[in-house]
């Protein structure tokens, strides 16, 4: 996911906004989302009162999740940010 946000932030960069935006959309969203409902899955066991042993290994994902979200949502605001310097 990474290397296509760092290819939405130099598109953007070099003027082609609409690349930069089709990259965007592209960065990871189907693994995303199966990340996003295999964590879900996980938790729910906890909520409903059964015991989860927490290893790194589950640390260490909930890690890199949180990371891909948050530097999407960066990514996002310099593609905006490069969108308004140009216009």
């Amino acid at each position: 996911m990474a290397v296509w946000l760092h290819k939405a932030i130099a598109a953007a960069k070099q003027g082609k906004l609409s690349e930069a935006r089709r990259l965007l959309e592209q960065a990871g969203a189907e693994e995303r989302q199966a990340a996003h409902e295999l964590q879900t899955s996980l938790r729910q066991p906890e909520a409903g009162g059964q015991s989860t042993a927490v290893t790194l290994l589950m640390v260490r994902a909930q890690d890199h999740l949180m990371t891909a979200i948050a530097v999407k949502e960066l990514a996002a605001e310099f593609v905006d940010l490069y969108e308004h310097i140009q216009s």
